[in-house]
């Protein structure tokens, strides 16, 4: 629910649950993840996001939630390249949770790598791409 009404925009109801969850269980990491993200989307308070979502993730660095929130935190800066970095991490993390990656497809607006059989990082792929992005506009 709580998710649902973060990705309508409804980040007020989406906090308010999710605060209404840590009184009941006060260190819950997913909780604190969302909220990280919620805090993220008011204005002025990106800091208090970033820091909030950079302390659950070196608490539970094995929590691909985590890593997501710390992603749409910088995402919300306009922070690509260390959002896209979180956004693996997660990926890489998330392998069996099809909710979480659902929402890792929607928050990264990446477009897939022209030759898919390379990797995304490799120098053939960053620099079709590049081309592909030029050639586009």
């Amino acid at each position: 629910m709580c998710i649902r009404d973060r990705e309508k925009g409804n980040v007020r109801e989406a906090e308010a649950y999710l605060r209404q969850g840590l009184e009941r269980v006060p260190e819950h990491p997913q909780c604190l993840a969302y909220l990280s993200v919620c805090v993220a989307a008011r204005a002025g308070q990106v800091d208090k996001a970033e820091k909030l979502a950079k302390t659950i993730v070196r608490d539970n660095p094995r929590d691909p939630t985590a890593f997501f929130a710390l992603g749409m935190v910088y995402l919300k800066t306009n922070q690509r390249r260390q959002a896209f970095h979180y956004f693996g991490r997660a990926r890489q993390l998330a392998e069996k949770d099809p909710y979480l990656l659902a929402q890792l497809d929607r928050a990264e607006p990446r477009r897939p790598p022209v030759l898919g059989f390379l990797p995304r990082n490799s120098r053939i792929n960053i620099l079709l791409g590049w081309l592909r992005h030029r050639l586009g506009r």
